[in-house]
């Protein structure tokens, strides 16, 4: 996982391209959600987001991306750990960034 945020470049004609800056790379994996957590998300603007426990960070602030598998995600939430140490980690809600035109 690479976290980032957005940044803008030009091209050669002077168009503002939108660009990801890494930042840092964390490890994380896939964090499943229960049966009641998914009904409780049903219909709001939280379902269609996935969550990745990673290791705990400092902080996250300034990172609004994540890359992971070839994929963009808006990173929405972070629930970090009250008590930092050696086996500490952090839960990241994610939603895939799609582009359309």
């Amino acid at each position: 996982m690479v976290l980032g945020h957005m940044g803008t470049t030009y091209s050669s004609e002077g168009v503002p391209i939108d660009v990801f800056v890494a930042t840092r790379k964390a490890l994380a994996g896939a964090w499943s959600r229960t049966m009641l957590q998914q009904y409780a998300l049903a219909g709001t603007d939280r379902e269609h987001t996935v969550m990745y426990v990673a290791r705990h960070a400092a902080s996250y602030d300034g990172i609004t991306r994540v890359q992971m598998l070839g994929h963009t995600y808006e990173l929405t939430d972070v629930q970090s750990e009250p008590a930092p140490g050696p086996r500490a980690y952090d839960l990241l809600t994610l939603r895939e960034v799609v582009r359309r035109g």
